[in-house]
């Protein structure tokens, strides 16, 4: 989410927590004060790390639940959505398999924006773990298409 281009439209609001997981975003998102103006969209994205871990489907589940119900009550005219994660041959089958699981589980329970295009979603050689530069702007411009905005109306630079 770092990666993301500088944002020109005052309307939007980015908040980063870099190697935060579903827990430490409820924590987060728990602690935050009413916001004014209230938002009327929230896209929830947890990254890779957070299916990386040897979390079982129940801990998934129920972290998820937690998450969205939080949302719910924080955000309460919001239209929450979450941002499926892509999936990356460099990973690991069980990170592999708990990606599609949450993907699966939230597409279930919530409005959820797709994946980018598998052969531009990149990841930092690195780490395999944050995006590209390159593929942070393709996810948000992904965003904004799934809300039916484009970067000329949000003046993302």
């Amino acid at each position: 989410m770092s990666r993301i281009p500088p944002l020109q439209d005052s309307r939007l609001q980015i908040d980063s927590y870099p190697g935060a997981n579903i827990r430490h975003l409820i924590d987060i998102i728990r602690q935050l004060p009413e916001p004014d103006p209230r938002p009327t969209i929230v896209i929830l994205s947890v990254g890779i790390l957070n299916c990386m871990k040897p979390n079982t489907e129940t801990t998934i589940r129920k972290d998820l639940l937690s998450l969205l119900r939080i949302a719910t009550s924080q955000f309460p005219v919001a239209r929450i959505w979450f941002a499926r994660i892509n999936d990356h041959t460099g990973l690991t089958f069980d990170s592999r398999a708990a990606i599609r699981f949450l993907n699966g589980l939230a597409g279930e329970k919530i409005d959820c924006l797709p994946e980018i295009d598998q052969q531009l979603f990149q990841l930092d050689h690195r780490d395999l773990v944050h995006w590209t530069a390159d593929t942070a702007r393709r996810i948000f411009e992904n965003w904004l298409s799934g809300l039916n905005l484009s970067t000329s109306d949000t003046g993302v630079a």
